[in-house]
């Protein structure tokens, strides 16, 4: 009984200490605070959820206010299915972390919020053909030399769209790209090198010496032909829609990219804990999914091709 009533009195003291705060104010808070440690990219995705939010619960309420019943009616309003709302819980649990860090809440909220995972994506590489065919449209394209490096990084390494667009002059060392990656839990930036192959490094070097010479060390790799400065993810969309109608193959987009180099990496004989250090991947789990993709169309063509098969025997 003594220690349930000291108990009860920490709490009362701890919650004195917590000055009530708006929820615009703890946004703009979290937003400062990380502006150094996130992309740009990933506080955009962020500062969507937000502003939802802030739309939602329109009386801008004290974040101390909030429970999990006025989380879960939120959460329903997202658009565009599980994957969505996934994302603005990431972003919410996110603010909410932050704010049990800076003592402006004595519980998270999201802790106890749950949701419906999306759906696996499913893998679908490129043939070979049509690799091929996304090539030398990117060759023959209006910005050609910038496009065939872009789609050659896409495909030789892997790397995220958001990071592929976010690469300076300065992060090709070598035979080498310095890739900044997403964050992970507040711990800042995750950096990784990745190799390029002769070809790849080639057709950067090439759109280096020709269009990007005199540009500062620090400033975008691949850059805007409208602005000089970073391209956008949406930008790359486009280029990808347009290799696509050049080259007549359906489906284009960066990711599925990432899920032709993987695939091929591993067909040719490469380590999936390499590819995992490649690809950025926290754990085995995706490159496992990559390697169920493989073993399977290995026994599919096996079967195809198998001479015991043909003979009919």
């Amino acid at each position: 009984m003594k220690q349930l009533m000291v108990f009860n009195k920490y709490l009362i003291i701890r919650n004195s200490r917590i000055s009530k705060m708006r929820l615009s104010d703890a946004i703009t808070d979290y937003i400062d605070a990380k502006t150094n440690f996130y992309s740009p990219n990933t506080l955009n995705d962020y500062g969507l959820t937000f502003r939802r939010a802030q739309v939602f619960f329109d009386e801008d309420p004290f974040v101390q206010d909030l429970d999990n019943a006025h989380i879960r009616r939120f959460l329903k309003t997202i658009p565009g299915g599980d994957k969505n709302r996934m994302n603005a819980h990431i972003a919410l649990s996110s603010l909410w972390t932050f704010l049990l860090k800076e003592n402006k809440v004595d519980n998270h909220v999201l802790h106890n919020v749950e949701i419906v995972k999306p759906n696996q994506v499913l893998i679908f590489p490129f043939s070979d053909d049509e690799s091929r065919r996304l090539i030398r449209a990117a060759m023959h394209s209006q910005n050609a030399r910038r496009d065939e490096a872009i789609i050659k990084v896409l495909f030789d390494t892997g790397i995220r769209a958001s990071e592929c667009m976010g690469l300076r002059l300065e992060d090709l060392k070598g035979e080498f790209l310095t890739v900044t990656g997403k964050s992970s839990k507040g711990k800042g930036p995750k950096v990784r090198q990745v190799p390029v192959s002769a070809s790849t490094l080639r057709a950067i070097l090439e759109y280096i010496i020709n269009d990007r010479k005199a540009a500062p060390r620090r400033a975008a790799l691949f850059a805007s032909s409208r602005t000089d400065g970073y391209m956008s993810r949406f930008s790359l969309g486009l280029l990808c829609d347009r290799l696509a109608h050049r080259a007549m193959v359906e489906n284009v987009f960066p990711h599925r990219c990432r899920h032709t180099f993987a695939v091929n990496y591993l067909l040719n004989g490469g380590d999936p804990y390499t590819l995992q250090d490649i690809l950025g991947h926290t754990t085995m789990d995706m490159v496992k999914r990559y390697l169920h993709f493989v073993n399977h169309n290995l026994a599919r063509m096996h079967r195809k091709a198998s001479p015991i098969s043909n003979w009919q025997i």
